[in-house]
């Protein structure tokens, strides 16, 4: 998503989460599992955190309800998280997907990352 400028910045990544197209047949929940990576400026190592729950996912229930932001807790899945990153490396986030059990077609998704420099 960025590189950390050469003297190292803080940042608020949000993450906002929608789905786009239903599935079809679905009979399991499909999850979408979301990770950011950066390095601390005080570790040698990237650093990875989930931005939307404590195990990062998002949870599309059965095949799923178009523009549906929340997560089956009924929380938001916009969120948004701040950290340090060391000059000169990069901030960036994954996904994996996890199509649910009877989906001829899986639910599709959008991630919406929210990256700001705040110094």
């Amino acid at each position: 998503m960025a590189t950390a400028g050469g003297s190292g910045n803080t940042y608020r990544l949000g993450m906002y989460v929608d789905v786009c197209t239903i599935g079809a047949n679905c009979t399991g929940s499909t999850t979408v599992a979301i990770s950011a990576a950066f390095t601390d400026p005080n570790a040698s190592a990237v650093t990875t955190f989930y931005p939307i729950t404590a195990s990062g996912v998002f949870t599309i229930l059965t095949n799923g309800t178009l523009g549906t932001n929340t997560l089956s807790t009924g929380a938001s899945a916009e969120t948004f998280n701040l950290f340090p990153s060391k000059a000169s490396t990069t901030v960036t986030y994954s996904t994996t997907y996890t199509i649910g059990s009877g989906c001829t077609i899986g639910p599709s998704y959008r991630v919406y990352p929210i990256l700001e420099q705040l110094q």
